[in-house]
């Protein structure tokens, strides 16, 4: 039988635990007490003070950090006190994992300043961080944020220690799993069998113990629908393939699994075997682990009629996907046809816009009130596994000529959450009225995008390094690798840093089953 429509399903990401999102709010001064403007002026940089003191520190490369009030705004008129953005005390359901407040209480003499992370949905506390000190002189103030900030860093330790004390609790959240499934054969005969291992293992190497898997699959059947894992995260079970020849599909999959972040996640394993009398002697393998990241920002203070105007965007976006995809080669074994196939993707899209206006109502209307406006939304999305639309791959080499990486994996965004949050002043019935209204929800709506990456160009091509493997003059395989950093400015003046990372490998069928 020829090799004429193989389909291999869903591969979890392998990469690491992705970064978390955090929310930097203004300090809370409210309750600080100063004798004069210069006082007033030291307790009021203690937002910027925090965000230059985070932001000098390794760790906070590791999470993607952004500003929810004015600590990094170009204007210092709109950071005073009347004007800053605290976390609200009644709290609420917040689009960041966690948030970092910050608030001052005391009189001169005696200042506290407390930095705190908190959870981002539910606001249970993570870590502390104090500082007192007497005069509100800028050094002083300076001093005592550095010497709080320290006790809550590294950012990615502490958080990493309250994701595992909640699994302690709920033993059944996980941060970012993955499935893998193993056959221990990846041929078999018609109506052959074989033994299946499956190990679940969460992204910083704890097991996934004691948790029920979905087990499904096309070309032949499990001995059971579903299995659990032990201690160690790993099952076994029985596969026997169908009476047609083909390859046939196993796939696992978490039912109801809920991240530390409080997310729904979509976590599932697959792997193929073919089956019967198909003819493999031209059939590849290629094996890719894709991780893909990027953040936007923009901050921008201008002249508007009547005052000025200040916005800040920020945003950012992971994605990360993994897989097997058969292929067949030409005869010199440079140029692949690869077939369709679906599997996992996983990733998040956030979008935080701030703005503020400070002067009369921009209608014209004699309204001194100030406004500012808060937006944004945060999306998760999977691989989109029934859709009409294909998955596109392709691979070429040629030293002398053309080189082609690049893979598309067509998913839907799932989970929105958006929220809109304003203050604004209008001219009603002879005089001023203000306005402050807070809206945000889950929403349902889905959006249809592609995940991957795409390379290619005379060789060699900028960030894709291809490696072949030769043995006797004939080609044996490929180890291909994507590294690209792209900075720059949007035209709107947004600054930009996107990077792409993939490992991939591409090998003759028959080399891989050698081990099985």
């Amino acid at each position: 039988m020829a090799l004429t429509n193989l389909y291999l399903l869903h591969g979890q990401s392998e990469d690491n635990c992705q970064k978390p999102s955090m929310a930097l709010y203004d300090a809370n001064t409210a309750s600080a007490v100063t004798s004069n403007t210069n006082e007033e002026e030291a307790i009021n940089s203690i937002s910027k003070l925090i965000l230059q003191a985070i932001l000098s520190d390794s760790s906070s490369n590791q999470v993607f950090l952004f500003s929810y009030g004015f600590a990094d705004t170009l204007g210092n008129d709109l950071s005073l006190p009347e004007h800053s953005f605290p976390l609200p005390d009644s709290g609420g359901v917040n689009d960041a994992n966690y948030v970092i407040a910050s608030k001052v209480v005391g009189s001169p003499g005696n200042y506290t300043l407390t930095v705190t992370i908190e959870d981002g949905h539910t606001y249970a506390h993570v870590v502390d961080g104090t500082a007192t000190f007497g005069s509100a002189t800028t050094d002083n103030v300076k001093t005592a944020c550095l010497s709080a900030i320290q006790q809550i860093l590294p950012l990615t330790s502490r958080i990493g220690s309250y994701q595992e004390s909640l699994k302690a609790v709920n033993p059944l959240l996980s941060i970012n799993p993955k499935i893998d499934i193993s056959p221990a054969k990846l041929k078999l005969p018609l109506k052959g069998s074989t033994e299946v291992t499956i190990t679940a293992i969460d992204c910083d190497g704890s097991p996934i113990a004691n948790r029920q898997l979905k087990l499904e699959s096309t070309g032949g059947t499990f001995g059971s629908s579903t299995v659990q894992t032990d201690a160690s995260g790993k099952t076994k079970v029985a596969f026997k393939a169908g009476g047609s020849e083909g390859v046939a599909i196993l796939t696992a999959t978490i039912p109801n699994l809920i991240s530390v972040t409080h997310d729904t996640i979509y976590s599932n394993g697959s792997a193929s075997i073919v089956v019967g009398n198909v003819d493999t002697t031209n059939l590849w393998v290629l094996e890719f682990d894709l991780r893909r990241s990027g953040t936007s920002y923009k901050d921008l203070l201008t002249q508007v009629i009547g005052g000025t105007g200040w916005e800040q965007k920020t945003s950012f976006m992971t994605q990360s996907a993994h897989g097997k995809i058969l292929g067949t080669a030409n005869k010199r074994k440079t140029e692949f046809e690869f077939i369709d196939t679906t599997m996992s993707v996983s990733g998040q899209l956030f979008i935080h816009t701030f703005s503020k206006y400070t002067g009369p109502n921009p209608s014209g209307e004699n309204c001194p009130k100030k406004y500012w406006e808060m937006s944004g939304s945060s999306q998760t999305y999977v691989a989109n596994l029934d859709s009409e639309a294909k998955s596109s791959f392709s691979f070429e080499y040629d030293p002398q000529g053309l080189d082609v990486f690049s893979l598309m994996i067509p998913c839907t965004s799932i989970d929105a959450y958006g929220y809109r949050w304003y203050e604004s002043g209008t001219w009603e019935s002879g005089g001023c009225r203000t306005y402050d209204v807070r809206d945000a929800g889950k929403s349902k709506f889905k959006l249809f995008m592609s995940a991957g990456i795409s390379l290619y160009g005379m060789s060699p091509v900028p960030g894709l390094t291809i490696i072949p493997h030769n043995a006797g003059g004939t080609i044996t395989g490929y180890t291909i690798q994507v590294d690209i950093t792209k900075t720059g400015y949007y035209a709107d003046s947004e600054l930009y840093k996107y990077t792409d990372q993939c490992t991939a490998t591409l090998k003759p069928f028959s080399t891989v089953t050698k081990d099985k």
